[in-house]
C-alpha cells in the first residue's frame, strides 16, 4: 500500500504520533501571513 503524506500524517496522528503541521503559500504575502 502506497499512502500520500496526507494520508500518512493523518494515519500517525490517529495513532497519537505527532506530526508536523504545514502551510501551503502561493505568494510572498501569504508566506509573510504565516511566518507569523
Amino acid at each position: 500500500m502506497l499512502l500520500l503524506e496526507h494520508e500518512s500524517k493523518a494515519l500517525l496522528e490517529k495513532y497519537g504520533i505527532k506530526t508536523a503541521t504545514c502551510i501551503f503559500c502561493e505568494t510572498e504575502e501569504e508566506a509573510v501571513r504565516a511566518a507569523r
